[in-house]
């Protein structure tokens, strides 16, 4: 049995930045501060209007999109306060605010300034840093295909007594303690997903609400689940079959068996990734007999003259 707890598939994560165009004379100086008389090294003041030159792609925000969020479909948003750097690269970066808590989507921004860069901005020609600029990300999940959205096979509707054979046969394969030891495992995993030191104590509650939620919902759901698997089973296998499967089941064999499909479905995955690998090698090694294939020495860059 399996939980489907791998992170979701094709994430389209957007930002959203609330400025878009400016030149350096966009910056504003901040309450207090004097006219400069000349070029100052740093300058105070707040851009409003970055004139950004690189932005993170949806591929990166994909990449850093916390796992937690990921899994769970949860969206969030982050708002940074950083410096600019005389290259109009962001430093100093911190989080000033982060909706929801305790997922990681404040890390996550963290992680994703240093792909920003604005045009540098300049006094009288030369660059100069020490600015303010405010930068808020919208994490969004876009719509994604999964195992939800696969068809089932129209089947006749069960006898009353195959859906009893189905149950006993969803019990016989250990579905609700297999369940419970890999949500178990799943939950001691993410308890330090998201989870940072010296974090505050609101971010802290927020993550452990966060997994009080996912052990709540996958209990509450668990009864649906395992009906729906003992109802294909009455769908799918006669009655005599159902017997007959519950037999091997229950008997010493079968419970070795089922003991076994963790490690059975890792021995699985690995031979296929062995098979492809050959496979791939295989494919290149015939192909290149028959055509000219570039080698590691042909692809290998001229030394540069003097």
């Amino acid at each position: 049995m399996r939980i489907a707890l791998a992170a979701a598939t094709a994430i389209v994560a957007t930002l959203s930045l609330g400025a878009t165009a400016i030149g350096a004379s966009s910056q504003t100086a901040r309450p207090g501060a004097s006219a400069p008389l000349g070029p100052q090294l740093p300058i105070e003041g707040q851009v409003t209007n970055p004139d950004w030159v690189q932005l993170p792609t949806a591929a990166d925000v994909e990449r850093f999109y916390p796992q937690l969020g990921g899994m769970l479909g949860i969206e969030g948003v982050v708002r940074l306060d950083c410096t600019v750097s005389a290259l109009g690269m962001l430093e100093n970066c911190q989080v000033i605010g982060e909706a929801p808590l305790g997922v990681g989507f404040g890390e996550a921004a963290l992680l994703m300034a240093p792909l920003f860069h604005m045009k540098p901005m300049s006094v009288d020609g030369t660059p100069v840093s020490g600015a303010h600029v405010t930068v808020p990300l919208r994490f969004n999940m876009g719509s994604s295909t999964d195992a939800s959205d696969e068809s089932v096979p129209a089947l006749p509707p069960p006898s009353d007594q195959a859906l009893l054979l189905g149950r006993r046969l969803v019990e016989a394969q250990g579905g609700r303690a297999q369940q419970a030891i890999e949500l178990n495992k799943a939950l001691e995993q993410f308890e330090k997903v998201g989870v940072t030191s010296g974090q505050s104590q609101a971010t802290t509650d927020a993550h452990k609400a966060l997994l009080d939620a996912m052990r709540e919902a996958y209990a509450s759901n668990a009864s649906s689940y395992f009906e729906a698997l003992a109802d294909y089973y009455a769908r799918a296998f006669s009655v005599a079959e159902l017997n007959q499967i519950i037999a091997f089941e229950e008997s010493p064999a079968g419970r070795t068996w089922t003991n076994h499909q963790p490690d059975i479905a890792a021995a699985g995955r690995a031979a296929g990734q062995a098979y492809n690998d050959r496979v791939k090698a295989d494919v290149k090694r015939l192909f290149c007999q028959h055509v000219i294939c570039p080698t590691a020495e042909t692809v290998r860059p001229a030394p540069l003259s003097r």
